[in-house]
Order: C-alpha cells, then structure tokens, then sequence
C-alpha cells in the first residue's frame, strides 16, 4: 500500500488523520503481503522508540482503521476458514492456500 495515495484516500473519504491513524497507514504501509491487526500493533511496539505514537496503537483502533482502508480498496480483507482475520497489501488476482 502506498502511504501517500492512502493518505490521500483517507483525506478524501472525510477522515480526521489523527497521529494513531497516520501510524497505523505508515506500518501497514510497510507491510509486503498478509498481516494481522495484533502484527501491526506488535510492529508498532517495535518501533515505539522512534515513534512514541506507536506504542498506544489500540487493537480496535487498528482493526477500525484495517476495515475501512479494505472498505476504500486500498487492502484486501481475507478471511480463511479457522484461522484469524488477516489483511494483504497485495491487490492484484493471487490464490490463499489453507493447510489442515
């Protein structure tokens, strides 16, 4: 996901940017592929050192903000049987395989 043209996206669609937000859009922007809302929080508490705003990402906030950026078109949600929801940054046609 490119952070700009989310950003932009946001701005459009009437969002307030507020700092949690511009966090969560900068960390799922650095994701390449399939993430979860506890990896961004996780990658957040990583990063809260350089960024102190990452460390007080809230689980619902994040989800909120994962929902609604799928809901602009900006990430997929996928949903495979048994297993947690997850997001990809990749738009284009590819399968997800589940393993039993």
């Amino acid at each position: 996901m490119d952070l700009e043209k989310a950003i932009a996206a946001v701005s459009g669609a009437g969002w307030k940017l507020t700092t949690q937000r511009k966090a969560i859009l900068r960390l799922i922007s650095e994701c390449r592929g399939h993430f979860s809302v506890d990896q961004i929080i996780a990658a957040g508490r990583d990063h809260s050192k350089t960024d102190p705003e990452n460390s007080t990402l809230s689980q619902p906030t994040v989800f909120r903000t994962a929902e609604a950026l799928a809901g602009l078109g900006l990430i997929k949600e996928v949903i495979l049987p048994h297993a947690a929801r997850i997001y990809d940054t990749r738009l284009d046609p590819h399968n997800h395989v589940v393993c039993g």
